[in-house]
């Protein structure tokens, strides 16, 4: 139980040390404007040196955006928090990953062949009646045909 407190302790740890340095990152890149901007809706006088993080909590605003994000970890951040690519379960190596990749390959290509068949089926029951158009086995799309096949008039079948 002792060793499950101390490990919460030491993630806590580190994940309030990765958005420090997250938030010190997002501070860096605002202009001096936005800065001011947020150091007033904080209640902290501009220059005291109060940390960004608890100016950017305390303003209210909503600080990060994926692309910040993105650009702080891509810079660094993975080094603190690498634990965040297990998020991306593509990247894990599990029992049976192979055998679950190779059943979807299979499932698809006979999804895809039953959509050829279909297909082929549907076109070859729509083309043609056995009795056609006029009742003559020639195909719907050539009318031209059906008019030249129809049985003259008083034709007795």
């Amino acid at each position: 139980h002792d060793k499950l407190i101390q490990m919460e302790r030491e993630i806590r740890e580190i994940c309030v040390f990765a958005t420090d340095r997250l938030m010190d990152h997002v501070w860096e890149r605002l202009s001096p404007a936005r800065k001011q901007a947020l150091s007033s809706a904080a209640s902290q006088p501009s220059g005291t040196g109060a940390p960004p993080t608890q100016i950017l909590q305390q303003s209210g605003a909503k600080i990060v955006s994926f692309e910040q994000f993105g650009d702080w970890y891509n810079i660094g951040g993975f080094e603190l928090v690498p634990w965040l690519e297990l998020i991306d379960l593509a990247k894990w190596d599990y029992a049976g990953k192979q055998a679950a990749a190779a059943v979807a390959t299979l499932q698809k290509q006979e999804q895809q062949k039953a959509q050829q068949l279909s297909a082929q089926q549907t076109h070859t029951t729509s083309n043609t009646n056995p009795r056609g158009a006029g009742g003559n086995g020639v195909p719907y799309e050539q009318p031209e045909l059906n008019r030249a096949w129809t049985r003259p008039e008083g034709y007795a079948a």
